[in-house]
């Protein structure tokens, strides 16, 4: 058993105690206390108002070799220590208390680096769960990626447009399927149709969402109800494209000219013949995050007479052709590929908003240009910017995840949608 000094958890620190003492009940009491009530353990530290310990909480017994936590603002491994011969596996970190984050677990790590395959394959097995005594998760089930459990602290911001709060008039979102001949599959996309939404009331703005799933879970028809109600935004439509899978993700949405060629050529025809929606450039927009910001922000250089706002969040801007694969002889392999594309070209009919986490400073080691997210999107941005783009650029406090977009999306979408 840990000695008390490596315990910095008061609610560990006297469990451990409980137990030396020989209580050997006391971990079955501890562990119907969490029952009744969540988790991580925050606790107060004496004579710091602005940080808080933060302690994660595992359950598990000899079937693990080891556990990690993992979350944007743990700067080591994460990893997670036994509580002696108990099946409490714990980690405490100092947090500021201003902030909202998402993490998960990961359970017996083998040390080998994470693929996009081999990732699917552990999320399947449950190796990357959420926290089961945390009943706030952002993500369910209409996605690839792990369900993330979310952290709020004492003084995190409210997400205002969250929740049914002021109960709006709710919009209907239907799940679909397209096929596609350019990329010969069958593609799942759901539709957002607002609470106003009439055959009379002409054609309307629209929103196009990669990763669709994963917006859908983090309640993006939510956020719309209550920006339109609200009047923040006009009534509009949003449509969620879900990723063919997690192991081609990457692939797919690295700047890939099929790709962008089924979102323009399928999708948007597809969506025209079935529902009322603008084909004024300047009344669409088109989104995603991390390779799916990239993505939209591709496709709409190459197809600027169908999107005319581009909404990315945290997109790896760095990217180069080949990348993420052998690359074919003849290509270019200098890094920032789709900003010097911006760079070389005239100015086209486009805005962005534009953001990084504060805390995405971590340099991929496929990067050759050695740079981070968050520097390639300052970038980017400046790029854009001495082009003469309307850029709406924001640095969020916090990192590469899913609470961190879901934070910013509000303001991402009254920018966007509200053109003059």
């Amino acid at each position: 058993m840990p000695q008390n000094s490596t315990i910095l958890s008061s609610r560990i620190l006297r469990l451990s105690e409980s137990l030396n003492s020989g209580d050997k009940y006391s971990i079955e009491v501890f562990w119907q206390e969490i029952e009744n009530s969540r988790t991580p353990i925050i606790e107060k530290i004496e004579n710091n108002e602005d940080h808080s310990l933060v302690t994660f909480i595992w359950r598990g017994g000899t079937d693990l070799s080891n556990v990690h936590v993992i979350c944007a603002y743990i700067n080591d491994s994460g990893e997670m220590f036994r509580l002696g011969d108990t099946d409490l596996w714990f980690a405490s970190y100092i947090f500021p208390n201003d902030i909202s984050t998402a993490y998960l677990f990961m359970l017996n790590d083998i040390g080998e680096p994470v693929t996009a395959d081999n990732f699917v394959a552990r999320v399947k097995a449950g190796l990357f769960p959420s926290d089961p005594y945390n009943p706030d998760n952002l993500l369910g089930g209409n996605t690839s990626f792990p369900q993330e459990s979310l952290l709020a602290m004492p003084f995190a911001a409210e997400e205002p447009w969250i929740g049914n709060k002021s109960n709006p008039p709710h919009g209907k979102t239907e799940k679909m399927q397209l096929r596609s001949e350019i990329l010969d599959q069958d593609r799942i996309l759901w539709v957002y149709i607002p609470p106003s939404y009439s055959l009379s009331s002409g054609k309307y703005p629209w929103l196009m969402m990669l990763d669709g799933g994963a917006y859908v879970d983090l309640g993006v028809p939510i956020i719309l109800d209550n920006l339109i109600a609200a009047r923040k935004i006009p009534p509009c439509m949003a449509f969620f494209v879900e990723s063919f899978s997690h192991g081609t993700r990457h692939i797919e949405s690295s700047c890939n000219p099929d790709f962008a060629r089924f979102l323009a050529e399928e999708a948007v025809p597809w969506l025209d013949q079935r529902y009322q929606i603008s084909s004024i450039p300047e009344q669409v927009m088109i989104g995603g995050d991390s390779y799916t910001g990239l993505s939209a922000t591709f496709a709409a250089f190459r197809y600027p007479q169908i999107f005319g706002n581009v909404l990315a969040q945290s997109s790896p801007y760095f990217w180069f052709q080949g990348m993420d694969r052998e690359p074919d002889p003849g290509e270019d392999q200098d890094s920032d590929w789709l900003i010097r594309k911006f760079e070389n070209s005239v100015r086209l009919p486009l805005r962005f908003h534009l953001e990084a986490g504060s805390l995405e400073t971590g340099v991929d080691p496929t990067n050759k240009a050695q740079t981070s997210i968050l520097n390639s999107n300052r970038h980017m941005r400046d790029i854009l910017k001495a082009k003469g783009y309307e850029v709406d650029y924001v640095e969020a406090n916090g990192g590469h995840d899913f609470a961190n977009w879901r934070r910013s999306l509000p303001r991402a979408i009254i920018f966007l949608a509200n053109r003059e």
